[in-house]
């Protein structure tokens, strides 16, 4: 909120503070689990404790899993997602959770022992479509950092050189059943590099964001038809309803995608 009425000054001067007096350690308790992460994570913990992130994309992502299921957390920034999955699909399960950002990976891991979740699999480089390495630039807010020079951004705070891989590669023989996927852009990129691992029962909840897509190099009017030429179904998650995606948002959404036919 500061940003947005042009005080990020004290904005970046409250989050110095904070990270000084909790040693760079926020930490929250929502439904049994416990979630930590550092001060740059600071807005989705809030977030999170509050019960406002997310709400009904989560319902729809809880309620898509199963006991067994094989599910990839791709921009799994402190683990809230693949938290929920892995309790869910339980010990017969597996949970895949892709994380490049040092600062919220090393949350992640923390988060996924403290727990007690034997089930998930740490990941920590990109998703996209091949393996290297690439310059990442990371946020203030560690859920907006991107490999790209992105339109969401707030205030890149360093660039930081991190490793790609794919899904496929890392999945092996195994199938998806459920992904979610959000990372600020690169989405086009990681779905080329999973196309193996994915079948025509598996869900795909992404986020659709035709100005970072932009900064990403990607039209967002093909990806869109992509979508919808690959997927018998593609879903905009709007206002706790999900409507026809029958054009290009002006900022971003989040889409559920079935029926793969890629």
């Amino acid at each position: 909120m500061l940003n947005r009425v042009g005080l990020s000054s004290v904005n970046q001067f409250a989050k110095r503070v904070l990270r000084i007096v909790t040693g760079d350690k926020l930490r929250i308790e929502i439904d049994g689990l416990v979630i930590q992460g550092p001060v740059a994570a600071s807005r989705i913990l809030t977030q999170i404790a509050s019960g406002s992130y997310e709400a009904f994309e989560l319902r729809l992502f809880t309620e898509s899993l199963a006991t067994g299921m094989v599910v990839v957390d791709v921009g799994a920034n402190v683990g809230y997602y693949t938290l929920i999955a892995a309790r869910v699909v339980g010990e017969q399960g597996r949970v895949f959770a892709f994380e490049p950002d040092p600062r919220t990976l090393a949350a992640l891991s923390t988060n996924v022992a403290a727990n007690g979740l034997h089930n998930v699999t740490v990941i920590g480089k990109a998703a996209s479509d091949g393996e290297g390495d690439c310059e990442m630039y990371l946020d203030s807010s560690a859920n907006r950092s991107s490999l790209y020079r992105s339109a969401s951004l707030d205030r890149v705070t360093r660039r930081e050189r991190i490793e790609t891989t794919r899904v496929d590669k890392v999945l092996g023989r195994l199938e998806a059943d459920v992904v979610k996927m959000d990372i600020e852009g690169g989405e086009p990129a990681a779905l080329r590099g999973m196309r193996r691992s994915l079948k025509p029962e598996t869900v795909l909840f992404l986020e659709f964001a035709p100005p970072v897509l932009a900064s990403a190099g990607t039209d967002a009017d093909e990806f869109r038809e992509l979508l919808l030429d690959q997927f018998a179904s593609v879903e905009m998650i709007a206002g706790g309803r999900l409507l026809p995606f029958n054009a290009v948002t002006e900022w971003y959404t989040n889409l559920r995608c079935s029926g793969w036919r890629g």
